[in-house]
Protein backbone atom coordinates (compact mmCIF):
# COMPACT_ATOMS: atom_id res chain seq x y z
CA UNK A 1 0.00 0.00 0.00
CA UNK A 2 1.92 3.04 1.25
CA UNK A 3 4.07 3.94 4.20
CA UNK A 4 2.50 5.33 7.33
CA UNK A 5 2.83 9.05 7.88
CA UNK A 6 4.79 10.40 10.82
CA UNK A 7 5.67 13.60 12.60
CA UNK A 8 8.18 14.57 9.93
CA UNK A 9 5.46 14.54 7.26
CA UNK A 10 2.82 16.76 8.86
CA UNK A 11 1.51 17.96 12.22
CA UNK A 12 0.45 14.77 14.02
CA UNK A 13 -0.46 16.52 17.29
CA UNK A 14 -4.11 15.74 16.55
CA UNK A 15 -3.34 12.13 15.68
CA UNK A 16 -1.69 10.32 12.79
CA UNK A 17 -2.94 7.72 10.33
CA UNK A 18 -5.40 7.66 7.42
CA UNK A 19 -7.99 10.43 7.29
CA UNK A 20 -10.02 9.85 4.16
CA UNK A 21 -12.98 7.52 3.59
CA UNK A 22 -12.39 4.82 0.96
CA UNK A 23 -14.53 5.10 -2.18
CA UNK A 24 -16.12 1.83 -3.35
CA UNK A 25 -17.33 1.58 -6.94
CA UNK A 26 -17.98 -1.61 -8.86
CA UNK A 27 -15.14 -4.08 -8.40
CA UNK A 28 -12.68 -1.48 -7.10
CA UNK A 29 -11.89 0.37 -3.87
CA UNK A 30 -9.98 3.67 -4.00
CA UNK A 31 -8.08 4.99 -1.01
CA UNK A 32 -5.91 8.03 -0.28
CA UNK A 33 -3.26 7.84 2.43
CA UNK A 34 -2.36 10.67 4.80
CA UNK A 35 0.89 11.24 2.90
CA UNK A 36 -0.79 11.44 -0.51
CA UNK A 37 -0.62 7.99 -2.09
CA UNK A 38 -3.75 7.08 -4.09
CA UNK A 39 -4.30 3.34 -4.51
CA UNK A 40 -6.82 1.23 -6.37
CA UNK A 41 -7.60 -2.13 -4.79
CA UNK A 42 -9.50 -5.12 -6.09
CA UNK A 43 -12.71 -5.32 -4.09
CA UNK A 44 -12.74 -9.11 -4.06
CA UNK A 45 -9.52 -9.60 -2.12
CA UNK A 46 -7.88 -6.21 -1.53
CA UNK A 47 -5.07 -6.80 -4.03
CA UNK A 48 -3.41 -3.56 -5.12
CA UNK A 49 -4.02 -2.75 -8.79
CA UNK A 50 -2.05 0.50 -8.94
CA UNK A 51 -0.89 3.41 -6.80
CA UNK A 52 0.13 7.01 -7.48
CA UNK A 53 2.15 9.27 -5.19
CA UNK A 54 0.66 12.77 -5.45
CA UNK A 55 3.75 14.39 -3.94
CA UNK A 56 6.50 12.55 -5.81
CA UNK A 57 4.71 12.32 -9.17
CA UNK A 58 2.60 15.50 -9.27
CA UNK A 59 4.45 17.96 -7.04
CA UNK A 60 1.71 18.08 -4.44
CA UNK A 61 2.26 19.23 -0.89
CA UNK A 62 1.07 17.28 2.16
CA UNK A 63 -1.41 19.54 3.99
CA UNK A 64 -0.50 20.63 7.52
CA UNK A 65 -2.64 17.84 9.02
CA UNK A 66 -2.26 15.25 6.26
CA UNK A 67 -4.18 14.45 3.09
CA UNK A 68 -7.83 13.88 4.05
CA UNK A 69 -9.82 13.92 0.81
CA UNK A 70 -12.15 11.10 -0.21
CA UNK A 71 -11.57 10.59 -3.94
CA UNK A 72 -14.42 10.99 -6.42
CA UNK A 73 -15.13 8.32 -9.03
CA UNK A 74 -16.67 9.78 -12.19
CA UNK A 75 -17.13 7.04 -14.75
CA UNK A 76 -13.66 5.93 -15.77
CA UNK A 77 -11.99 8.75 -13.83
CA UNK A 78 -10.75 9.02 -10.27
CA UNK A 79 -10.58 12.67 -9.15
CA UNK A 80 -8.19 13.82 -6.43
CA UNK A 81 -6.36 16.99 -5.30
CA UNK A 82 -2.54 16.95 -5.16
CA UNK A 83 -2.51 20.74 -4.68
CA UNK A 84 -0.07 23.40 -5.98
CA UNK A 85 0.40 23.63 -9.76
CA UNK A 86 -1.34 20.33 -10.44
CA UNK A 87 -4.16 21.40 -8.18
CA UNK A 88 -6.70 18.72 -9.19
CA UNK A 89 -6.21 15.73 -11.46
CA UNK A 90 -8.18 12.83 -12.92
CA UNK A 91 -6.68 9.33 -13.15
CA UNK A 92 -7.78 6.40 -15.26
CA UNK A 93 -9.49 4.03 -12.83
CA UNK A 94 -7.95 0.93 -14.41
CA UNK A 95 -4.36 2.10 -14.92
CA UNK A 96 -3.79 5.13 -12.69
CA UNK A 97 -2.58 7.17 -15.67
CA UNK A 98 -3.51 10.86 -15.76
CA UNK A 99 -6.45 11.67 -18.05
CA UNK A 100 -7.56 15.11 -16.80
CA UNK A 101 -6.08 18.15 -15.08
CA UNK A 102 -7.39 21.42 -13.68
CA UNK A 103 -6.10 24.67 -15.16
CA UNK A 104 -5.63 28.18 -13.87
CA UNK A 105 -5.21 27.38 -10.16
CA UNK A 106 -2.03 27.05 -8.10
CA UNK A 107 -3.14 26.57 -4.50
CA UNK A 108 -2.46 24.19 -1.63
CA UNK A 109 -4.56 21.11 -1.10
CA UNK A 110 -6.66 21.45 2.03
CA UNK A 111 -9.12 18.79 3.25
CA UNK A 112 -12.10 19.06 0.88
CA UNK A 113 -13.44 16.34 -1.43
CA UNK A 114 -14.23 17.10 -5.08
CA UNK A 115 -17.89 16.96 -6.15
CA UNK A 116 -19.50 16.90 -9.60
CA UNK A 117 -22.41 19.09 -10.62
CA UNK A 118 -24.22 20.29 -13.72
CA UNK A 119 -26.01 23.48 -14.67
CA UNK A 120 -27.62 24.24 -18.02
CA UNK A 121 -26.11 21.09 -19.51
CA UNK A 122 -22.59 22.15 -18.44
CA UNK A 123 -20.90 19.75 -16.01
CA UNK A 124 -18.28 20.87 -13.51
CA UNK A 125 -16.07 19.66 -10.67
CA UNK A 126 -16.22 21.84 -7.57
CA UNK A 127 -14.03 21.85 -4.48
CA UNK A 128 -12.52 24.35 -2.05
CA UNK A 129 -9.22 25.32 -0.49
CA UNK A 130 -7.66 28.36 1.14
CA UNK A 131 -8.74 30.25 -1.99
CA UNK A 132 -12.39 29.40 -1.33
CA UNK A 133 -14.75 27.60 -3.70
CA UNK A 134 -13.39 26.81 -7.16
CA UNK A 135 -14.86 24.84 -10.07
CA UNK A 136 -13.48 23.38 -13.28
CA UNK A 137 -14.77 22.19 -16.64
CA UNK A 138 -15.04 18.39 -16.58
CA UNK A 139 -13.87 18.17 -20.18
CA UNK A 140 -10.94 20.56 -20.63
CA UNK A 141 -10.09 21.46 -17.02
CA UNK A 142 -10.60 25.20 -17.46
CA UNK A 143 -11.48 27.14 -14.34
CA UNK A 144 -15.18 28.02 -14.54
CA UNK A 145 -15.75 30.04 -11.37
CA UNK A 146 -14.21 30.91 -8.03
CA UNK A 147 -15.35 32.59 -4.81
CA UNK A 148 -12.86 33.30 -2.01
CA UNK A 149 -15.18 34.07 0.89
CA UNK A 150 -15.69 30.62 2.45
CA UNK A 151 -12.04 29.63 2.34
CA UNK A 152 -9.52 30.20 5.10
CA UNK A 153 -5.76 29.92 5.37
CA UNK A 154 -5.71 27.46 8.29
CA UNK A 155 -7.92 24.52 7.29
CA UNK A 156 -10.76 24.54 4.77
CA UNK A 157 -12.43 21.20 5.44
CA UNK A 158 -16.17 20.87 4.63
CA UNK A 159 -17.15 19.77 1.13
CA UNK A 160 -19.39 22.12 -0.93
CA UNK A 161 -23.08 21.24 -1.20
CA UNK A 162 -24.50 21.18 -4.72
CA UNK A 163 -28.15 22.25 -4.46
CA UNK A 164 -29.57 22.22 -7.98
CA UNK A 165 -28.29 25.41 -9.63
CA UNK A 166 -26.72 26.60 -6.38
CA UNK A 167 -23.57 25.82 -4.42
CA UNK A 168 -23.39 26.29 -0.65
CA UNK A 169 -20.10 26.16 1.24
CA UNK A 170 -18.95 26.82 4.78
CA UNK A 171 -15.73 26.63 6.78
CA UNK A 172 -14.37 27.80 10.12
CA UNK A 173 -11.64 30.22 11.23
CA UNK A 174 -13.87 33.22 10.60
CA UNK A 175 -14.74 32.29 7.00
CA UNK A 176 -18.47 31.60 7.49
CA UNK A 177 -20.62 30.51 4.57
CA UNK A 178 -21.56 31.48 1.02
CA UNK A 179 -24.40 30.68 -1.34
CA UNK A 180 -23.75 30.93 -5.07
CA UNK A 181 -26.32 31.01 -7.89
CA UNK A 182 -25.01 29.29 -11.01
CA UNK A 183 -26.06 29.96 -14.59
CA UNK A 184 -24.65 28.57 -17.81
CA UNK A 185 -23.04 31.35 -19.81
CA UNK A 186 -21.77 30.48 -23.27
CA UNK A 187 -19.14 27.78 -22.78
CA UNK A 188 -18.75 28.64 -19.09
CA UNK A 189 -20.66 29.08 -15.85
CA UNK A 190 -21.37 32.33 -14.07
CA UNK A 191 -21.47 32.21 -10.27
CA UNK A 192 -23.27 35.07 -8.53
CA UNK A 193 -22.94 35.35 -4.77
CA UNK A 194 -26.29 35.47 -2.99
CA UNK A 195 -24.72 36.05 0.43
CA UNK A 196 -21.60 35.71 2.52
CA UNK A 197 -22.14 35.47 6.28
CA UNK A 198 -19.48 35.13 8.97
CA UNK A 199 -20.98 36.39 12.22
CA UNK A 200 -22.95 34.03 14.53
CA UNK A 201 -23.77 31.79 11.59
CA UNK A 202 -22.59 28.45 10.18
CA UNK A 203 -18.84 28.21 10.65
CA UNK A 204 -18.43 24.47 10.26
CA UNK A 205 -15.04 23.21 11.34
CA UNK A 206 -14.81 19.61 10.12
CA UNK A 207 -18.00 17.70 10.91
CA UNK A 208 -19.78 18.51 7.66
CA UNK A 209 -23.30 19.80 7.03
CA UNK A 210 -26.50 18.30 5.61
CA UNK A 211 -29.19 20.08 3.54
CA UNK A 212 -32.83 18.99 3.71
CA UNK A 213 -35.83 20.83 2.28
CA UNK A 214 -34.03 24.15 2.07
CA UNK A 215 -32.40 23.94 5.52
CA UNK A 216 -28.73 23.29 6.33
CA UNK A 217 -27.99 21.40 9.56
CA UNK A 218 -24.63 21.06 11.25
CA UNK A 219 -22.33 22.14 14.04
CA UNK A 220 -20.99 25.69 14.06
CA UNK A 221 -18.02 26.96 16.02
CA UNK A 222 -19.89 30.23 16.57
CA UNK A 223 -21.38 30.93 20.00
CA UNK A 224 -18.87 28.61 21.67
CA UNK A 225 -19.96 25.66 19.54
CA UNK A 226 -23.61 24.76 18.91
CA UNK A 227 -25.75 22.62 16.63
CA UNK A 228 -27.75 24.85 14.32
CA UNK A 229 -30.20 25.04 11.43
CA UNK A 230 -29.79 27.65 8.70
CA UNK A 231 -32.24 28.59 5.97
CA UNK A 232 -30.48 28.18 2.64
CA UNK A 233 -32.32 30.87 0.68
CA UNK A 234 -31.76 33.72 3.17
CA UNK A 235 -28.86 32.47 5.29
CA UNK A 236 -30.92 33.17 8.42
CA UNK A 237 -30.23 31.14 11.54
CA UNK A 238 -33.41 29.22 12.43
CA UNK A 239 -32.32 27.72 15.77
CA UNK A 240 -29.25 26.75 17.79
CA UNK A 241 -28.76 24.08 20.47
CA UNK A 242 -25.90 23.99 22.97
CA UNK A 243 -24.84 20.58 24.27
CA UNK A 244 -22.39 21.58 26.99
CA UNK A 245 -18.94 20.11 26.97
CA UNK A 246 -18.95 19.55 23.23
CA UNK A 247 -17.11 21.97 20.97
CA UNK A 248 -17.67 20.26 17.63
CA UNK A 249 -19.68 17.48 16.04
CA UNK A 250 -20.14 15.46 12.87
CA UNK A 251 -23.42 14.69 11.16
CA UNK A 252 -25.07 12.06 8.99
CA UNK A 253 -28.56 11.56 7.56
CA UNK A 254 -30.61 8.45 6.82
CA UNK A 255 -34.25 7.36 6.89
CA UNK A 256 -35.57 10.81 7.69
CA UNK A 257 -33.35 11.40 10.71
CA UNK A 258 -30.14 13.26 11.51
CA UNK A 259 -27.38 11.50 13.43
CA UNK A 260 -25.41 14.09 15.40
CA UNK A 261 -22.14 12.77 16.86
CA UNK A 262 -20.60 14.93 19.60
CA UNK A 263 -16.85 15.29 19.89
CA UNK A 264 -16.23 15.23 23.66
CA UNK A 265 -18.82 13.07 25.43
CA UNK A 266 -19.17 10.37 22.76
CA UNK A 267 -22.91 10.76 22.35
CA UNK A 268 -24.92 10.34 19.15
CA UNK A 269 -28.26 12.14 19.15
CA UNK A 270 -31.03 11.06 16.78
CA UNK A 271 -32.73 14.25 15.62
CA UNK A 272 -35.87 14.81 13.56
CA UNK A 273 -35.12 17.50 10.96
CA UNK A 274 -37.11 20.64 11.76
CA UNK A 275 -36.82 24.25 10.71
CA UNK A 276 -38.46 25.28 13.99
CA UNK A 277 -36.42 23.60 16.73
CA UNK A 278 -33.91 21.01 17.86
CA UNK A 279 -36.04 17.84 17.99
CA UNK A 280 -34.15 14.93 19.59
CA UNK A 281 -35.75 11.51 19.32
CA UNK A 282 -33.17 9.43 21.19
CA UNK A 283 -29.47 9.14 21.97
CA UNK A 284 -26.70 6.69 22.74
CA UNK A 285 -23.21 6.94 24.21
CA UNK A 286 -20.06 5.07 23.28
CA UNK A 287 -19.79 1.96 25.48
CA UNK A 288 -16.16 2.89 26.04
CA UNK A 289 -13.65 5.33 24.61
CA UNK A 290 -10.23 4.71 23.14
CA UNK A 291 -7.20 4.41 25.37
CA UNK A 292 -4.96 5.75 22.63
CA UNK A 293 -3.64 9.26 23.30
CA UNK A 294 -5.71 11.87 21.48
CA UNK A 295 -3.11 14.60 21.61
CA UNK A 296 -5.05 17.79 20.95
CA UNK A 297 -7.85 15.95 19.15
CA UNK A 298 -11.27 14.64 20.09
CA UNK A 299 -13.89 12.29 18.61
CA UNK A 300 -13.94 13.48 15.04
CA UNK A 301 -15.02 10.44 12.98
CA UNK A 302 -18.34 10.75 11.14
CA UNK A 303 -21.33 8.48 11.82
CA UNK A 304 -22.08 5.95 9.08
CA UNK A 305 -25.54 4.45 8.52
CA UNK A 306 -25.97 1.41 6.25
CA UNK A 307 -28.37 -1.55 6.16
CA UNK A 308 -30.20 -0.28 9.25
CA UNK A 309 -26.97 -0.29 11.22
CA UNK A 310 -25.20 2.70 12.78
CA UNK A 311 -21.41 2.52 12.76
CA UNK A 312 -19.41 4.90 14.93
CA UNK A 313 -15.68 4.98 15.49
CA UNK A 314 -13.33 6.36 18.10
CA UNK A 315 -9.74 5.89 16.93
CA UNK A 316 -9.08 2.11 17.17
CA UNK A 317 -12.61 1.25 18.35
CA UNK A 318 -15.55 0.65 16.02
CA UNK A 319 -19.10 0.03 17.26
CA UNK A 320 -22.16 -1.16 15.35
CA UNK A 321 -25.69 -0.52 16.61
CA UNK A 322 -28.87 -2.14 15.31
CA UNK A 323 -31.20 0.77 14.51
CA UNK A 324 -33.86 -1.23 12.64
CA UNK A 325 -36.06 -1.18 15.73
Amino acid sequence: MSRAGGGDDYNTGWGAGPRSTPTVDGDQIFVLSDVGVVSALRRQDGRKLWSVDLVAEYGGGIPKWGYSESVLVDGDRVLVTPGRGNFAIGLDRRTGKQVWQSKGVDAPAHYVSIMKGEVGGKSYYVTASSIGVVAFDTENGDKLFENPNSGNQVATIPTPLILGDQVYHTSDYGAGNVLLNLTASGSGIEAKQVYHLNQKTMLNHHGGVVELDGVVYGFTKANGGVWMAQEVSSGDTLWVEKLRGNTSGSIGFADGRLYCYNDKDGTVVLVEPSAKEWSPRGSLTLPRETTLPRGSGAIWAHPVIADQTLYIRDQNLVFAFDIAR
